[in-house]
């Protein structure tokens, strides 16, 4: 009888407090309530098993939401203070004053959303009406404490995660304020759209010199490592890292290309969009003062093959180096050896009137060989 009514406790407790909504790096979203945040795990409740804890790893989390709109983002290296773990936990559902909108035009704005269709979200702010595709927003804190994330969950993260302070002063503003735009530095914007379209090849199109292109597919690997270490350096200028993100998106046959992350101390491996993992790594990469990646032994491992779409296929692999260093020192080290498909890809172009078949190379999925704790 003490055990069915100590269920019953915890259940109505559990309901009561209001519900968390947890998202993890796989993609996974759990609601549910956390009641610990620790250095290396939060600990909660879900809705599947109410009267019995949980477990995930920080490095599972990406961000986690209450029932009041607050949140944390796990993904990042700002260590979550006593007060801010407090507030998130002990916070009681309030309505606010206004919805904030965050748009893919790197504008917050605060506003009252009144309306909503298929397409759109119909907003008032400063006592006009705004349309907004949705197509076009990245998130919206509700004033009832929900939220919709409309991006995808890398882009929204790092739109979270830069404008955290600005968020949190809205959200606890206890007086009427004017409803206005606030603009701040543009952030990437995803598109899925596959830019390059596969065609089949006309009759026209010669066999390409694929040694030439051999050493194309090396250069095109090297300029992508290039944008790595452009994105880790680049984490106190924005729009520099901005830039070396959408140039590194531009060498890859489209942005459903993924990468493959491993985990030394787990041995789990992920893949990520390539928009998704270097949004990640420039987030991640602010773990550390200061990081170090190196690259080497850029080979071939396998030699161009025809494909039966006409294109032609090879691997490329290398070894990258990555070094985190804290407060001068070494905190963490490893190899890892990847390989990348490259795909040499056929077009046609308009030349002096008359259609001409060219190659051009991209690179595609990146996987992990092997990785190794230094």
């Amino acid at each position: 009888m003490k055990k069915q009514i100590l269920c019953i406790l915890v259940l109505f407790g559990f309901k009561c407090a209001g519900q968390d909504i947890i998202y993890l790096a796989d993609g996974t979203k759990i609601a549910g309530k956390i009641t610990e945040i620790s250095l290396d795990q939060i600990t909660y409740y879900n809705n599947a098993n109410p009267s019995g804890s949980n477990h995930k790893s920080i490095s599972e989390v990406q961000v986690a939401f209450n029932s009041s709109g607050d949140y944390i983002v796990f993904a990042t290296s700002e260590i979550i203070t006593d007060e801010q773990k407090k507030k998130f936990m002990g916070t009681i559902s309030a309505p606010h004053q206004f919805d904030i909108i965050v748009g893919a035009d790197s504008k917050v704005t605060p506003a009252l959303v009144t309306g909503e269709t298929e397409t759109t979200i119909i907003a008032t702010t400063n006592s006009s009406e705004l349309r907004l595709k949705k197509s076009d927003l990245i998130f919206i804190l509700r004033k009832n404490g929900n939220h919709k994330i409309y991006s995808n969950l890398s882009l929204a993260i790092l739109h979270l995660a830069t404008d955290k302070g600005k968020i949190d002063s809205l959200l606890s503003t206890n007086t009427v304020i004017k409803l206005q735009s606030l603009t701040r530095p543009k952030l990437p914007v995803v598109d899925t759209s596959q830019k390059k379209t596969d065609t089949l090849p006309s009759n026209n199109f010669e066999v390409p010199d694929l040694k030439d292109f051999g050493n194309k597919a090396k250069e095109k690997v090297k300029e992508f490592t290039n944008y790595i270490l452009s994105i880790i350096n680049s984490k106190s200028n924005h729009l520099a890292a901005v830039n070396s993100i959408d140039l590194a998106c531009d060498l890859f046959l489209n942005e459903q290309s993924r990468v493959e992350v491993s985990n030394v101390i787990t041995q789990k491996k992920n893949k990520y969009k390539i928009r998704d993992y270097l949004n990640r790594l420039l987030i991640s990469s602010s773990h550390y003062d200061r990081v170090q990646v190196e690259y080497a032994n850029i080979n071939y491992a396998t030699k161009f093959k025809k494909g039966l779409d006409g294109n032609w296929y090879g691997t490329v692999t290398f070894v990258q180096k990555f070094e985190g260093f804290i407060d001068g020192k070494l905190a963490y080290a490893d190899f890892t050896k990847r390989d990348v498909t490259i795909v040499l890809k056929h077009y046609e172009k308009a030349k002096m009137g008359t259609m001409v078949g060219e190659w051009d190379l991209y690179l595609d999925d990146i996987g992990v060989v092997e990785t190794k704790k230094v």
